[in-house]
């Protein structure tokens, strides 16, 4: 388990085992501790861009009446956008910048940056989907209620005509689906995108959104399985299901595979730097937990060259930093990706260190960084507890129990299994018990 790991394999083993009933498929183990780009401690990188190989509704479609199970659609340049393909209309230029861009500050943890690139785009195809999800994506943080009721309401009336004909009923279900990711619906995602995938079986990109649905949900085997379909099935730009199959094999702990999908994502990719990094940053995490951290440091290394100020990959020198015994410079490291994006997984990465160098104070600082801005987690549902619960703790075994029992509320609101209910409602009630007279208190919790 990776230090700091807090997630329970067997709740989730056995919420896809329920699942895997009920659905007929095979199931699998989860890693426990995880380790995927998007959810482990060791990663810290934010959501892949979900719209970046997709097809237009019609050509979805199209492709399932005539069951062409391979090269759905001509290739296309790395991020061009999912329903865009070959609608011919607005400003193409602006239209790839835009979502070159979008995609790239979405990664990084740049929401801002990544919503005015993604609505550019979207100025530039009026009717495109793509920058519509993408730019919901981006809206995770306070301010843009109206503009995400706005843009869901345009993607909803887009599903609403596909649902009015039989034979775009499966275009509607995976546009529903990726709208679901869009606005965090993980529930509703998977839903849709069985659906989809019921309808248009011998479609590639309906598993790849099943695939993404099942990581959202942290159902690790069945995105395995679905990717796998997808690869199987032929996709003209695959390197990111490549990408996304490395990240779900490496969660269930299929470390070779995972290393062979990873170095096939980098080598597909062609010539968005953006991509290329992305992908080399995520061979890095594969390879560190493979405990191959010359590998590891030297893919680390190559993605910086393509963004020396991309937080992701900072974060991730930094936890390479930490395995190598250097805690000063990983530090450093986290300091520098912190000052290019608030990223709260950066942020409660910095104060485990802190912590462990002795150092509470400061460790305080950057849990309570990390739970001030808790809307850009982009680690698994499951893990968002995690700032909250650090920085009551600190709190706690500091006398501060008034200050404390807060944040134990908070971290309560974000649990998702019982392990991690009853953890924290252990020291909600110990803080509770003193926060009357923090004088009776002891100095710290056992």
């Amino acid at each position: 388990m990776t230090r700091g790991a807090r997630r329970s394999d067997v709740a989730r083993a056995t919420r896809w085992l329920l699942l895997a009933a009920a659905l007929g498929l095979a199931g699998g183990g989860c890693r426990d501790g995880g380790a995927s780009p998007s959810g482990s401690v060791d990663a810290g990188p934010v959501p892949l861009p979900a719209e970046a190989d997709g097809v237009t509704g019609a050509q979805v479609a199209e492709t399932a009446e005539t069951a062409a199970p391979t090269n759905r659609r001509p290739p296309e340049t790395e991020a061009r956008g999912a329903e865009d393909a070959d609608d011919g209309g607005g400003d193409a230029d602006a239209y790839q910048s835009g979502m070159v861009r979008g995609d790239a500050a979405l990664y990084s943890g740049r929401f801002e940056d990544a919503r005015t690139a993604y609505l550019q785009a979207l100025d530039a195809r009026p009717d495109s989907m793509a920058p519509a999800l993408g730019a919901l994506r981006a809206m995770v943080i306070e301010g843009h209620a109206d503009a995400r009721a706005d843009l869901a309401a345009r993607i909803r009336r887009k599903i609403a005509a596909y649902h009015e004909r039989p034979d775009t009923w499966g275009a509607g279900y995976l546009l529903s689906a990726r709208l679901s990711l869009a606005l965090g619906d993980t529930g509703e995602a998977l839903d849709e995108a069985r659906l989809a995938v019921q309808q248009m079986p011998e479609l590639g990109v309906a598993w790849r959104v099943l695939g993404e649905a099942a990581m959202a949900a942290e159902l690790w085997s069945e995105a395995v399985d679905a990717l796998r379909t997808a690869v199987d099935l032929g996709l003209a730009a695959e390197a990111g299901t490549w990408e996304r199959l490395a990240d779900a094999l490496d969660e269930v702990g299929a470390t070779d595979a995972a290393k062979e999908a990873a170095r096939k994502a980098v080598e597909k990719t062609g010539t968005d730097r953006h991509a290329r990094r992305r992908r080399l940053n995520l061979l890095a995490v594969v390879l560190k937990h493979a405990h191959d951290l010359a590998a590891a440091q030297a893919a680390a290394d190559e993605a910086r060259v393509l963004g020396p100020d991309d937080p992701a990959v900072l974060h991730n020198e930094a936890v390479l930093a930490e395995a190598r015994s250097r805690p000063e410079e990983a530090l450093a490291l986290y300091e520098k990706a912190l000052e290019a994006a608030p990223v709260p997984m950066t942020a409660w990465r910095m104060g485990k260190l802190l912590l462990d160098l002795d150092r509470p104070t400061e460790a305080l600082a950057a849990f309570t960084k990390a739970a001030a801005n808790l809307p850009r987690w982009t680690w698994p549902a499951s893990t968002r507890w995690w700032p909250a619960y650090d920085t009551g703790k600190l709190y706690a075994r500091g006398g501060r129990y008034k200050e404390s029992v807060g944040y134990f509320e908070d971290a309560l609101r974000e649990a998702r299994d019982a392990e991690a209910t009853r953890e924290i409602v252990s020291w909600l009630g110990y803080s509770r018990t003193f926060a009357g007279d923090p004088a009776d208190g002891p100095g710290d919790a056992q």
